[in-house]
């Protein structure tokens, strides 16, 4: 027969897993008779609880549950011949930190990526869009407000809208520079 204290002592309380983790045994009963605390050895009955019950009903497996307002995920097995069921577990904080961690992480490089991206496409908008714009803007403004000289054209810089709304622009002022030489000569 094993003596109950000397086999916690040596071979449960030494159990520990991450910061929080450690493990317990109960008997077929439900009490606890193995536990890092000394004070839940024989005083905690598992059969009186959701979890406890969960257990001593599947005999293995693995759970989450919460106890004193800790959610903790464990590992239990029985060993059928003297009904006892080993637990052994970790908070589900400790547990899932990493992937807490990693999240943030990923939060975080999702949003600077966002941002290097909308910067990008700022910068990229300002000099394939605004800036030959402008040009054209300024162009046009120069012909408006000039001595009516007509023979002034847009610089064609480019072969996307821009260039074509100032090669057209071009040909207008062209046709309209051959109307008023034709009204001119007449």
């Amino acid at each position: 027969m094993v003596e109950l204290e000397y086999f916690t002592k040596n071979h449960i309380d030494t159990i520990k897993f991450g910061e929080s983790g450690y493990a317990f045994l109960f008997d077929r009963t439900g009490m606890t008779i193995g536990h890092p605390e000394n004070f839940q050895v024989l005083t905690l009955d598992l059969s009186k609880q959701a979890f406890g019950k969960e257990m001593m009903e599947k005999k293995n497996g693995i759970t989450i549950y919460t106890f004193n307002n800790l959610e903790k995920i464990v590992s239990f097995k029985n060993e059928p011949n003297s009904g006892w069921t080993v637990v052994a577990g970790v908070g589900t904080d400790e547990v899932f930190a990493p992937v807490n961690k990693i999240f943030k992480i990923s939060a975080l490089l999702a949003v600077i990526v966002a941002l290097v991206i909308g910067i990008g496409m700022w910068f990229l908008a300002g000099f394939t869009v605004v800036k030959p714009i402008s040009e054209v803007v300024a162009g046009l403004k120069d012909i408006a407000e000039g001595e009516g000289d007509l023979t002034k054209t847009l610089k064609v810089n480019s072969e996307d809208e821009v260039g074509e709304l100032a090669r057209w622009f071009n040909i207008f002022m062209e046709k309209l520079r051959s109307i008023i030489t034709e009204i001119s000569g007449n």
